[in-house]
C-alpha cells in the first residue's frame, strides 16, 4: 500500500463524514467511504453532495407523468411537491434525506390533511427510489416506510382520515331516474346512462373507442383499466342499445364524442355537468362514481350471488395475481349473468 501525503482540510471532511454516519447510526467502515486518510489519492477526495432533492424530484417528472394511468391527475404530484416538499427539503441534498426530513414535510398535514399527506409519502419515495437507481443515494432503509419507521411517529392513518363513500342514489329510486334519463337522447344523458348499466368507471366509458366493441360476441374488450391491466365487459341487450344509439353521433373514434369536437371524448365532467344541469343534482349529492356503489349495494342484497363476482363486475381490484386474471377471464360467463340481471333491474320500470 502506497502512503499518499493529504491536506489538512481533506482529513477534517473525511472525519466529519464519519462523525455524521455515527450520528445516523451507521458503522463508518460499512459505508463506502474512504477508511484511512493516508488512503485517500488527491483525484479521489470526497465527491460533492450531489444533486438536491428538488433537483432529482424534477429529474424523474418525466418519466413518473409518462407512467402514470390516471390522465386527469397526473400532474398533481408536482403540485404536491412545490406546496409542501420543496419549501422544508428542496435544497437537501437528496442522499442525506432521513425520517426527519420526511417528517418535516408530512407531519404538519398529517392530522388535517392526511389524504395528502399519504401521497406526499409515495412522491417522496418515488424520488428516493429514483435517485438510488441514479447512483445519487445509497440504497438502504426508505425514510418513507411505515412499518419499524414512521410508526412511531405518526398516528395511523385509518384512526387519522375516516374514509368516505361517494354519495349514491338508493337503488330503490334508480330504475324510476334510469326511465326518465332513457327519455333523452343527448350525448351526455346516454353517457351517464351507459356508466350505470356498464358499472364501469366512467373515466373508462369516457375514453372508449369503437374499435373495443365486438357487438357480434357481445363483449367490450378495455384495453387497459385504472388498475393497469385489461378488461373484458359483457354487452347487454340495454348497453348495446345505448352502443346503437351513439352510431348518429360517430365521426372519429370516441363511442362518447365531444359536440364541438367529435374527434376529442367528451369532458372529464361530462357526467358530472349533466347531473347538476339538467337533473339538478348538487354537489355532495350524487356521484358518478356513486352508482357504482349503488350497483354493488343492489347485487349484495340480492340472494345466493357471490360477493367476489359481484366485484369481478365492476372491476374491483382483489384477490392475488392469479385470482385477478381468473376474475378477467373465467368469469366471464358468471358476469355476464350478473349484468343482466342489474340492467334488467335498472330498466324495470321502463319496460314496465
Amino acid at each position: 500500500m502506497t502512503l499518499v501525503p493529504t491536506e489538512l482540510r481533506t482529513d477534517r471532511q473525511i472525519i466529519d463524514s464519519w462523525r455524521n454516519l455515527l450520528a445516523q447510526g451507521i458503522d463508518p467502515k460499512e459505508a463506502k467511504a474512504p477508511r484511512k486518510a493516508v488512503d485517500l489519492k488527491p483525484e479521489l477526495a470526497p465527491p460533492s453532495s450531489g444533486p438536491t432533492f428538488k433537483q432529482a424530484a424534477k429529474a424523474c417528472e418525466t418519466i413518473r407523468l409518462n407512467n402514470s394511468r390516471a390522465e386527469r391527475f397526473a400532474g398533481k404530484f408536482i403540485r404536491r411537491l412545490e406546496n409542501h416538499a420543496y419549501p422544508k427539503i428542496g435544497n437537501r441534498p437528496v442522499a442525506e434525506i432521513d425520517r426527519d426530513d420526511v417528517l418535516k414535510v408530512v407531519e404538519p398535514i398529517w392530522y388535517v390533511k392526511n389524504p395528502t399527506a399519504q401521497k406526499l409519502l409515495t412522491d417522496i419515495s418515488y424520488v428516493l427510489g429514483y435517485a438510488i437507481s441514479e447512483g445519487w443515494r445509497e440504497p438502504g432503509l426508505n425514510p418513507t416506510a411505515w412499518k419499524h419507521n414512521l410508526e412511531f411517529k405518526l398516528t395511523q392513518a385509518q384512526r387519522v382520515h375516516k374514509v368516505e363513500n361517494h354519495p349514491s342514489m338508493a337503488y330503490e329510486d334508480l330504475p324510476g331516474f334510469v326511465a326518465k334519463l332513457n327519455k333523452h337522447d343527448s350525448i351526455g344523458a346516454t353517457f351517464v346512462h351507459f356508466c350505470i348499466l356498464s358499472g364501469i368507471r366512467n373515466g373508462t366509458v369516457r375514453q372508449s373507442e369503437w374499435k373495443e366493441y365486438d357487438l357480434k360476441k357481445r363483449i367490450w374488450h378495455i384495453p387497459e383499466t385504472k388498475n393497469g391491466k385489461p378488461f373484458s365487459v359483457p354487452l347487454t341487450d340495454q348497453m348495446i342499445n345505448l352502443l346503437k344509439r351513439m352510431e348518429k353521433f360517430r365521426e372519429g373514434n370516441y363511442v362518447f364524442p365531444q359536440d364541438r369536437n367529435p374527434k376529442k371524448p367528451v369532458s372529464e365532467n361530462c357526467g358530472t355537468s349533466h347531473l347538476k344541469k339538467v337533473w339538478g343534482f348538487q354537489s355532495g349529492e350524487i356521484t358518478m362514481h356513486g352508482f357504482r356503489s349503488t350497483f354493488s349495494t343492489y347485487m349484495n342484497d340480492q340472494p345466493g350471488l357471490d360477493p367476489k363476482i359481484i366485484d369481478a363486475c365492476i372491476e374491483h381490484r382483489m384477490g392475488d395475481p392469479i385470482e385477478q386474471a381468473y376474475n378477467r377471464s373465467g368469469w366471464l360467463k358468471k358476469r355476464r349473468n350478473y349484468m343482466v340481471l342489474w340492467n334488467e333491474y335498472c330498466w324495470s320500470a321502463l319496460n314496465a
